[in-house]
């Protein structure tokens, strides 16, 4: 069995603060994101496809040579097709789902593991989001990222 070392919470978290822990470079913090997204795709093109539902920094476990696993898939579910499905609240944390995974019932399908890799990628890569740290709130978090093109996005985050 593979050792995963740490988390992506972990190495995120702002305590200790450096000096005591290690600068994680933008190149690295792009690749962990690049193995979520391949991680995903791996579930959402599983026959059925395969709804993760818990998709967080601390569900991004590390290996050794920081390649990047999606963990804990004790929420995911089986869709019976990428259509959307009626299914209870989303079990996750509340700032990496949608709007309507929040409901007490609703119709969601594969696109609330896509809203939550971006708001991930929000948290993972802050610089490339400066507006979205002085208001805090889902929904804030929410519009600016429908409103944004990605080539801004693309085009900031290359800096």
């Amino acid at each position: 069995m593979e050792k995963l070392a740490t988390s992506l919470h972990d190495i995120l978290d702002p305590e200790p603060p450096p000096p005591t822990k290690p600068f994680v470079p933008v190149s690295l913090k792009r690749s962990v994101l690049h193995d979520v997204a391949r991680g995903l795709s791996f579930l959402h093109s599983h026959s059925p496809p395969i709804i993760h539902r818990d998709l967080s920094a601390r569900n991004v476990l590390l290996n050794e040579g920081m390649v990047a696993k999606i963990a804990d898939l004790g929420m995911a579910r089986i869709v019976p097709s990428l259509r959307a499905s009626t299914m209870t609240k989303a079990p996750g944390a509340s700032i990496y789902m949608p709007p309507e995974a929040l409901e007490d019932e609703s119709r969601y399908d594969v696109t609330i593991d896509i809203f939550s890799l971006g708001v991930l990628a929000i948290f993972t890569l802050p610089k490339c989001f400066p507006d979205l740290w002085q208001q805090r709130t889902w929904t804030t978090v929410r519009g600016w990222w429908v409103e944004q093109s990605l080539s801004v996005v693309a085009t900031t985050c290359g800096r």
